[in-house]
């Protein structure tokens, strides 16, 4: 028996044992990344300043072009955070106790007579078609317009959270679909929200992650130190 040729296969076996992991981990493929198809639109908002929306079934990313401020909301539980990425710090609440939810009824008659709805009228707004709803009295002759009017995308079909989200951004009550411009009665602004471009990209779910370095702060007010409530103060006459 030769020593040597079965040292040689001894040690050979070792080698390829421990190899074996390893050749393994770099044949197998690494997993794709998640991405989600969204809607990517530009926004001119008179009340909280321009804006990129990212919105898609399992979340919804606003951010403003101040810097001074985003909102982020997820599937299944659309917990809303507003961050300040100036001061990396956020804060975070159910959308059912939001404070936009308050301002946003207070802004307007929200009485049941005069609350939006649909109207046959349509148009084109950044490539998307826009159908009209007015707050006013519908009567038999038809429409009594008493208030402001809003243009919101007929074919895109989204969770109503991001919706709420987006009207309460422009101080509106949830039309529960998506706003694209906005005329207010108000005293101060006309056309408070308009969209200027749409497109629809893919991104990563990374993206609507909300970032590990940013402090959670109890406080909204920590977060929105940004002049918003002055812009409310002037349209309500709070």
């Amino acid at each position: 028996m030769d020593i040597r040729r079965i040292s040689l296969g001894f040690f050979c076996g070792i080698v390829l044992t421990a190899l074996c992991p390893v050749l393994s981990a770099q044949a197998a493929p690494k997993p794709a990344s998640k991405t989600y198809h969204c809607y990517r639109l530009r926004q001119k908002n008179e009340l909280f300043g321009d804006c990129t929306v990212y919105a898609c079934p399992q979340a919804l990313k606003i951010v403003f072009d101040s810097g001074k401020w985003m909102n982020i909301a997820q599937a299944p539980d659309w917990e809303l955070y507003v961050l300040n990425p100036r001061e990396k710090v956020c804060s975070h609440t159910p959308l059912n106790k939001w404070k936009a939810n308050s301002l946003m009824l207070g802004s307007i008659n929200d009485s049941v007579a005069s609350r939006p709805f649909m109207t046959d009228e349509t148009q084109k707004i950044a490539g998307l078609t826009a159908v009209k709803m007015v707050q006013g009295v519908r009567t038999a002759a038809g429409v009594s317009r008493t208030g402001s009017c809003f243009w919101v995308a007929r074919d895109v079909k989204l969770p109503d959270q991001i919706y709420h989200v987006m009207c309460g951004n422009s101080l509106v009550q949830q039309l529960h679909r998506m706003p694209l411009r906005i005329h207010l009665n108000a005293r101060n602004v006309a056309t408070s929200l308009d969209t200027t471009a749409c497109s629809q990209v893919d991104l990563p779910a990374s993206f609507f992650a909300v970032p590990k370095d940013f402090k959670v702060s109890p406080h909204p007010e920590d977060v929105l130190n940004t002049g918003v409530m002055d812009v409310v103060k002037d349209m309500t006459s709070f």
